[in-house]
């Protein structure tokens, strides 16, 4: 299925990996903001602040339903073939602003190697620096093998040493490899 995020973790507006900040959550402006002030989420649009303060030592927190302070405005052209769609977005918010523009369409090789395919253009249109993570979770890609779908198997296994973790409070890095998570098998 479709997933996607900008950020690296749940909580904190920082994204840090072996000790060092290395981006935003995929938020921008959430400190300077303040109690019922408005932030800029990647992807989303502008959200507000609560005006109680979060007593879990975060501020942030990627699973909190953050009113929108402005209804998001999406367009979405559908192409004449029928097997293909954009949804563009554009937002200015203070300092920061993007540009979105995501195309999904049908791809491969009909009868052979069919797949829906997603690509993604993110245009700064701000003052400031956009920098965070991209996670994309559109479907799969076995790069070293047969590709998923019917007559395919997946199954998720994580070894008991491989446990979830909250990526803005470790020193690891916010990605690993789907051969860790993931087993692709044949179906008898």
């Amino acid at each position: 299925g479709f997933a996607a995020e900008f950020g690296c973790g749940v909580r904190g507006a920082l994204c840090y990996t072996r000790g060092k900040r290395l981006a935003s959550n995929g938020i921008f402006g959430y400190g300077d903001a303040g109690r019922g002030g408005t932030f800029l989420k990647l992807g989303v649009g502008k959200l507000r602040r609560p005006q109680k303060l979060r007593t879990d030592g975060f501020a942030y927190n990627a699973t909190y339903a953050y009113e929108l302070s402005e209804t998001p405005s999406w367009q979405v052209e559908r192409v004449k073939s029928g097997s293909e769609v954009v949804l563009k977005q554009s937002i200015a918010h203070k300092r920061w602003g993007y540009h979105i523009r995501r195309r999904v369409y049908v791809c491969g090789r009909p009868g052979k190697l069919p797949a829906l395919c997603v690509d993604l253009t993110l245009t700064n249109t701000g003052q400031e620096v956009l920098r965070t993570p991209y996670m994309g979770g559109n479907g799969f890609n076995m790069l070293r093998g047969p590709a998923t779908g019917p007559g395919f198997d997946v199954t998720f296994s994580l070894p008991k040493q491989a446990e979830a973790y909250d990526h803005a409070r470790t020193r690891q890095s916010f990605s690993v490899p789907m051969e860790r998570i993931a087993n692709v098998t044949t179906r008898q």
